[in-house]
């Protein structure tokens, strides 16, 4: 979701330049990226994270 989040950005930027409706969007997806990196850098109760070390992912 990260990886689509910054895609996403990047095209709301590239739009943003011919058109000022897409700064809100662009401002939007960065916000959203930075949640989804906070939360997966996040280690909660018991050093519970989003990282599963069997699968060595997310």
């Amino acid at each position: 979701m990260a990886l689509y989040c910054q895609n996403l950005l990047e095209i709301a930027i590239e739009l943003a330049d011919g058109n000022q409706v897409y700064v809100e969007h662009a401002q939007t997806l960065f916000e959203h990226f930075a949640w989804i990196t906070v939360a997966m850098n996040h280690i909660g109760n018991d050093n519970q994270s989003l990282w599963d070390e069997e699968d060595g992912f997310f």
